[in-house]
């Protein structure tokens, strides 16, 4: 399998697991499609409890309300409003 931008990796308790997102499927809602259960609360953006550390790749993010530019800088992101923007994207909720 060829890696795609919408092929994301996520750990979260130990566990490894490739979701590959529909068409404007957030990291979130592809966790929760294929039976994961990751940390959330509000789901727009500003609680903060979805974060995640971004392993390797990027991700997008629309209307961050929650994280500080510092914390983007420390490579988190808001799984329930972000998609991978690379091929390669590994995120990683149990490294928050």
């Amino acid at each position: 399998m060829s890696e795609q931008v919408n092929l994301v990796t996520v750990v979260i308790d130990e566990e490894e697991h490739q979701i590959e997102l529909g068409d404007q499927e957030t990291i979130m809602e592809g966790a929760e499609r294929i039976g994961i259960d990751p940390p959330y609360s509000c789901q727009s953006g500003v609680c903060t409890t979805c974060k995640a550390k971004v392993v390797s790749g990027e991700v997008e993010m629309e209307n961050n309300f929650g994280l500080g530019e510092d914390e983007i800088k420390e490579g988190y992101a808001l799984t329930c409003i972000g998609r991978p923007k690379v091929a390669g994207t590994k995120i990683d909720w149990d490294d928050v």
